[in-house]
């Protein structure tokens, strides 16, 4: 298509838009806006009466004083949220070392603990020991993991490479 062609195209779409418009507005002119209203009072004309009996009144809604009266409720004062809560997890006194793991057969396995006193002991999985934390239960032992419980809160404890 050229550029001629792509004008009068262009000029002949707006022609038929100016067009549209023109009798659209004359329609408005011959039209009337307003019908004619017979001899009936503005709530019958509006047709609020003839609704009025024929609604229900869960239809109709609550009453004006019910609604002001709910308006003047104190709902959720203060407008601000609470802190958040913060969550303490105990600290654990004893240090894990490392682990005797053997593959082939996996209850054989032992922790290594550094206790609080400073004492040093191997524990295998079911086994407990104190500290100043709580009573710890050694739950599963794995290679250089360990899952313990501490005060009903499972951890899982990696060694360090030194």
């Amino acid at each position: 298509m050229t550029t001629k062609q792509i004008k009068r195209w262009m000029n002949l779409g707006g022609g038929l838009l100016a067009l549209g418009s023109l009798v659209v507005l004359a329609w408005g002119i011959v039209v009337p806006l307003r019908s004619p209203v017979d001899d009936r009072s503005e709530t019958e004309a509006s047709g609020l009466e003839v609704l009025g009996p024929e609604l229900t009144p869960a239809q109709r809604g609550p009453a004006l004083d019910a609604l002001q009266s709910i308006a003047l409720l104190e709902l959720r004062r203060p407008l601000r949220d609470p802190p958040p809560l913060m969550i303490v997890t105990t600290p654990l006194q004893a240090r894990f070392e490392g682990t005797f793991y053997e593959p082939s057969n996996p209850d054989a396995s032992t922790a290594l603990f550094k206790l609080a006193d400073g004492s040093q002991r191997l524990l295998k999985a079911g086994e407990q020991f104190s500290d100043p934390a709580g009573t710890v239960t050694v739950n599963r032992v794995g290679d250089q993991s360990v899952l313990i419980d501490l005060a009903g809160e499972e951890r899982e404890l990696k060694a360090t490479t030194p």
